[in-house]
């Protein structure tokens, strides 16, 4: 257990500077400075930004601008005395100093008018930073979301010198934290320094994909194809390496130590597979230690623990249970070393709506599972958390959620946790907030804090926007479980709790502009989730009588989606740029402008007809406008061109061609498209290259609530010498009704491809034909 705060009675005496005052020593009287700052001349860096935070916050609370001193200065009255120094020398005050495995320990001791404040600052960790912050905690201070906006900074003209004398190390040493909640635009406020102020950090995670780093295909693959994945009979060189091959071990072994060599105070050193599957499937990975993609992988990590020089055997090792064919646990009973940490990613196969700890969820059961079988085979894990990605642009509002992930997650020994998350601080500010707390301190009492939240971020609002929250989280908890993926608030519990919060907008009117301003953001994101409710309400409407007035209704709800998502730019909302390319996917049929392909919908209403669709180029880069463009790998690039070619008889085939020309790799996406359920379709395509390696036609199926349900690989070449056309069949699932599909289109290519000698793939007359 890691330690809590011991209180210490001390009674000496000071003979440094100043006398003892028999009444409580003062910071500030009536705005009038009493107390000095001490800060060794020689202090760190960190140091000297854990004093100026000090300095700058007691300004903001009382006025007063405290003097910045060294240990030698003749000085009167209090003194915080911050970091390592002679003075905290004296006083017999110390912290051990090193990186992980030594806590990230803080310091706070009261010696009489003397205030002493430092930490271990080794490496990544930021211990006298966080002495002060949380001073700055005990004195009324909160960050509650980035920014000015963010902060509340109570208004004292005397502050006291507390009496403190604790020390406290956090019970996640890795504390990460929403890692990418800053967005991919420009939000006001630095998103960092909220991290910072709230203690998150901690030794460094170094867990993320890396096998790429290691073996870099663009420098090995030509004269070592052996060293990557077989996958179907060919070498493919951006997949993983193959981990059973001696060399791709010693290439790794000479990683780490060089790593570590180079990063002397560096916990971690990933061993991570590359993002995406694509393992090998050679005899020496299917018949060596067996089992499944987990054991080879624990083998492979374990084989580059024992290539680990002398000096760097307590080191961590990092791996991933991601991905469906390496998240489960190994079935052979290997054991990792003790130096291997696993990274656990919630991802996919999860639900956003409940707790791993929520004995109703039956999707997150296979998490609780997941921990358990991990949790014999290897001593260490890591939580990586994606509830709010890229992929999922629309945060669900369930802030309990955090706090019982976050204790179930301790109580299972988790020394990590990240969240991968946008900047949604309407939806999810109080759950960060919460979980800053909670990864320092997992027995803080939450719902005194979350009380807190409420009285000093809403003032006189407090009430409406408490019972909002309140209402939104327990009305989300009842909703059933359903898998990972963009949520949109059903509108009948936004209905519910809308009168909260027009009552909050009411009672906020007379207040600060600070204040109006908070609730503002929280209305603009909860009035985007009404607006995508009524949005899809009238595009199934459209689905079910396809009319033009039901069509014009439909593009005018997704045209004022767009105008009201640019508005809300900058405002740490949401992630406009992955929002529109959330939305755009679902509404991007609904564009005024395609009047010819609406009339060919009208015309079909049960399928609808991907060749029309390959006529829109208006960016002029070959790219049909509908498709999403994904990877290129390494430099040349693909081609992608609409073409339409003659076919039998004379008549015009439309075709997408993908041209590979270089060292690529390229997906492409094509739009949903709806379908009926069990029904047979087909496609059409062809390919041509003499020396590629691998084109992959994948179909998704979607559920009417557009989560995906199943993926299959409906068509596979290898190197062809010749045109290769092929048709395939396939059939929607029966729980498909008002299902979607969509195609995925994946090339992969290398350096043996050139202009000359190019590859093509070549999607022919994708009709999708019904009882085909």
């Amino acid at each position: 257990m890691p330690s809590r705060m011991v209180i210490v009675m001390v009674v000496l005496t000071e003979t440094i500077c100043s006398a003892l005052q028999a009444a409580e020593p003062l910071i500030v009287e009536n705005g009038v400075p009493k107390a000095v700052v001490v800060l060794s001349a020689i202090a760190s860096d960190k140091e000297r930004q854990a004093a100026e935070l000090l300095v700058t916050y007691v300004e903001k609370m009382s006025g007063a601008r405290l003097q910045i001193v060294t240990p030698t200065e003749a000085c009167t009255g209090p003194r915080i005395i911050i970091g390592r120094n002679r003075l905290q020398r004296t006083a017999g005050i110390s912290v051990a100093q090193g990186p992980y495995p030594l806590p990230e320990r803080i310091i706070i001791r009261r010696r009489g008018s003397n205030l002493y404040l430092l930490g271990n600052d080794a490496g990544s960790y930021d211990g006298t930073y966080f002495a002060v912050c949380t001073l700055l905690d005990h004195l009324g201070v909160r960050w509650y979301w980035p920014g000015e906006l963010g902060e509340v900074v109570p208004r004292r003209i005397t502050l006291e010198l507390l009496n403190l004398n604790l020390s406290e190390s956090p019970d996640f040493p890795f504390r990460l934290g929403p890692w990418s909640a800053g967005g991919v635009e420009p939000q006001d406020g630095d998103f960092g320094e909220w991290k910072r102020h709230n203690r998150l950090g901690g030794a460094r995670i170094n867990a993320g994909h890396n096998l790429s780093s290691i073996i870099p295909p663009a420098e090995y693959f030509n004269a070592h194809p052996e060293w990557f994945a077989l996958i179907d009979g060919e070498r493919v060189p951006n997949r993983q390496p193959c981990t059973s091959h001696p060399e791709v071990r010693r290439l790794a072994i000479e990683a780490a130590n060089k790593y570590f060599a180079d990063n002397p105070d560096a916990a971690m050193f990933s061993l991570a597979q590359n993002d995406g599957a694509g393992y090998c499937e050679c005899p020496l990975c299917t018949q060596g230690i067996g089992g499944n993609v987990s054991d080879r992988l624990v083998d492979f990590c374990n084989a580059v623990s024992e290539g680990l020089k002398p000096e760097y055997k307590d080191k961590l090792l990092a791996f991933m249970a991601y991905d469906s064919k390496a998240t489960d646990a190994p079935v052979t009973g290997l054991k990792a070393r003790p130096n291997l940490i696993c990274s656990l990613i919630h991802y996919s196969r999860a639900c956003p709506l409940h707790s791993i700890s929520d004995p109703n969820c039956s999707i997150n059961a296979y998490y609780r599972k997941l921990i358990e079988d991990w949790s014999a085979v290897v001593s260490r894990f890591i939580w990586s958390e994606h509830d709010n990605d890229s992929a999922c642009p629309l945060p669900v509002p369930r802030y309990r959620v955090y706090v019982e992930n976050i204790r179930a997650l301790h109580q299972s020994g988790a020394l990590g946790y990240l969240e991968e998350s946008l900047p949604n601080w309407p939806a999810q500010g109080l759950g960060f907030y919460l979980s800053a707390r909670l990864l320092w301190n997992t027995e803080v009492d939450t719902d005194a804090l979350a009380q807190e939240f409420f009285h000093d971020f809403f003032g006189p609002a407090a009430s409406a926007m408490q019972h909002f929250y309140e209402k939104l989280d327990e009305l989300v908890a009842q909703q059933p479980c359903r898998y990972r993926g963009a949520y949109v608030l059903p509108p009948a519990i936004l209905e519910t709790v809308w009168p909260e919060l027009m009552e909050a907008e009411r009672l906020a009117a007379a207040g600060p502009p600070q204040l109006k301003e908070r609730i503002a953001r929280v209305r603009g994101y909860f009035e985007l989730c009404r607006k995508l409710g009524d949005f899809f309400t009238a595009k199934e409407k459209w689905q079910q009588a396809q009319t033009p007035e039901n069509w014009q209704i439909v593009t005018t709800k997704a045209t004022a989606i767009r105008d009201y998502v640019d508005s809300l730019a900058g405002r740490n909302i949401l992630s406009r740029y992955y929002f529109r390319r959330w939305f755009d996917k679902r509404a991007g049929w609904f564009d005024p402008a395609k009047e010819e392909q609406v009339a060919a919908r009208l015309a079909q209403p049960e399928i609808l007809l991907l060749n029309s669709s390959f006529e829109r180029d208006e960016n002029g880069d070959g790219v049909p406008d509908e498709w999403q463009r994904g990877y290129t790998y390494y430099g040349l690039g693909a081609k992608v061109s609409y073409n339409i070619i003659e076919g039998r008889g004379g008549e015009p085939r439309r075709y997408l061609r993908i041209q590979l020309a270089g060292k690529t790799a390229h997906t492409l996406r094509s739009p949903r498209f709806q379908v009926k359920p069990e029904c047979e379709y087909r496609l059409l395509w062809r390919t041509r290259g003499k020396k590629f390696n691998i084109i992959r036609i994948f179909l998704i199926e979607y559920d009417a609530q557009e989560t995906e349900v199943s993926r299959r690989k409906i068509g596979y070449t290898g190197p062809r010498a010749d045109w290769c056309q092929r048709k395939e069949l396939f059939t929607t699932g029966k729980e498909t009704c008002k299902g979607k599909l969509e195609l995925y289109i994946s090339t992969i290519g290398n350096e043996r491809v050139s202009d000359a000698h190019p590859a093509y793939v070549d999607l022919a007359d994708f009709t999708l034909d019904e009882g085909f």
